[in-house]
């Protein structure tokens, strides 16, 4: 598996906004594992594993006793709604697969999401879970089982904004993809969340893996944002006409969270709500600030390998 083992964080699911966040803002730390799909793994120059593969998950991560986040999660809430077995699959018995056969003594990190909550609140670290779909409750019951870890820590992301490695996902890449193909784009009028930017989300997970901290965090933000004002400030980054339809929750197959507002009880350095999705674009198309920092532009992806 090439280097992994001298970087501090093992990371399955790069795929994932977040998750390909940390690849682009700490690639001295982080060593992605690919499990997806073998020829992109090629051509970013990731190692690759089907966490299917017993052998290989043991040749792995038996003598490995750094970080590993485990990022990866399939979040098609239509199609987890559809074929909760198939949710139960990828997003719990893959985990438990890498869980079975990691090394003791390595620190385990789970990234979670607020799909743990629904419909109209604010929920902090001590609220009790209440997701309203398939694809919430697999990651209720993901959390659970890493709970029994020791050292482990959870860490709840709200809706996190930045680069798709397809350039097609992700609330950011989706709106510019569909605009420029000419596709339709809907937006719920009734739903408003916690939004962050990738990169600072994924300095927060960083430094959480850095610190002795367990248990259950939360990542907030500094406000909740609807999201007809979420997409017109990826119209706006983007420099497109904000061009799209407005529809409702209820009109919608799959379940949509509503207004959830992701907080904190904790009072510490890592506790600190990061800015806004919308602020932080905002920011950024007013030049207050460098694209997301100095290493990479906000929209860059590694070149083809």
């Amino acid at each position: 598996m090439g280097d992994n083992v001298n970087k501090p964080i093992l990371l399955f699911g790069p795929t994932a906004i977040h998750g390909y966040a940390l690849v682009l803002g700490h690639p001295d730390k982080v060593q992605a594992i690919h499990n997806t799909n073998a020829r992109d793994a090629d051509r970013f120059g990731w190692p690759y594993i089907e966490l299917e593969d017993a052998s290989g998950l043991d040749s792995l991560l038996r003598d490995y006793t750094g970080t590993i986040v485990y990022a990866h999660a399939v979040c098609d809430v239509g199609r987890c709604e559809s074929n909760p077995e198939w949710a139960q699959k990828k997003n719990i018995d893959n985990l438990l697969r890498v869980i079975d056969k990691h090394n003791p003594n390595a620190r385990f990190v789970y990234i979670s999401s607020d799909h743990v909550f629904g419909n109209n609140g604010v929920y902090d670290e001590e609220s009790a879970p209440c997701p309203i779909s398939e694809y919430g409750r697999t990651r209720v019951a993901a959390e659970q089982i890493v709970s029994d870890i020791p050292r482990s820590v959870t860490i709840r992301v709200p809706l996190v904004l930045g680069p798709s490695i397809s350039g097609r996902i992700g609330h950011l890449d989706w709106i510019r993809y569909r605009h420029l193909k000419g596709l339709p784009i809907t937006i719920i009028r009734d739903e408003a969340r916690s939004a962050v930017s990738s990169a600072e989300a994924a300095d927060r997970i960083v430094s959480i893996c850095e610190s002795d901290i367990t248990g259950l965090r939360h990542i907030a933000a500094t406000r909740s944002v609807s999201r007809p004002e979420l997409a017109d400030a990826c119209f706006a980054y983007h420099g497109l006409p904000a061009q799209y339809d407005l529809a409702t929750r209820s009109d919608q197959p799959a379940p949509h969270l509503g207004r959830v507002t992701i907080s904190t009880c904790y009072d510490d350095t890592w506790s600190e709500p990061l800015t806004s999705a919308v602020d932080f674009l905002t920011s950024q198309c007013h030049g207050q600030k460098p694209l997301t920092d100095t290493r990479r532009p906000f929209h860059a992806r590694p070149p083809n390998r």
